[in-house]
């Protein structure tokens, strides 16, 4: 069962294009390239994430000097190297059982709600272990 909104390609690739190549996401102090996200958006601290020059959705006046937007088809290009990558990463754990923990097989351990690799604890996936 899908959770969720489903986006069509189009949507995918406009929202690529309008995040700024060098955005690595507000869980870090800086962007890739050396930029605060802090420290250029200033207080208050409520609302900061929708000042940033990074997002073309929030329409910031801020003025970032070295903000870079994808084109169209190098966010398509984006998009394909990570949907290949999707792909891999669940057929490794899936169907080949590898872990990418410690990149061994695994059986799976099942503890509350989640699967972990019995030799190194990663955890794998939440559902019910086979």
């Amino acid at each position: 069962m899908l959770v969720g909104v489903v986006k069509t390609p189009n949507q995918r690739v406009q929202e690529e294009m309008d995040r700024c190549r060098h955005f690595n996401g507000v869980q870090n102090d800086i962007c890739e390239a050396g930029i605060n996200f802090r420290a250029l958006v200033g207080e208050p601290f409520y609302g900061w994430v929708k000042r940033l020059p990074c997002l073309k959705e929030y329409g910031s006046g801020i003025n970032c000097g070295v903000s870079s937007f994808p084109s169209r088809t190098d966010a398509e290009a984006a998009l394909k190297k990570r949907d290949e990558a999707t792909v891999a990463f669940l057929k490794k754990v899936f169907e080949d059982r590898i872990c990418p923990g410690c990149d061994q097989p695994y059986e799976g351990k099942q503890v509350g709600r989640c699967v972990y690799c019995e030799r190194c604890g990663y955890r794998l996936y939440q559902g019910t272990a086979p």
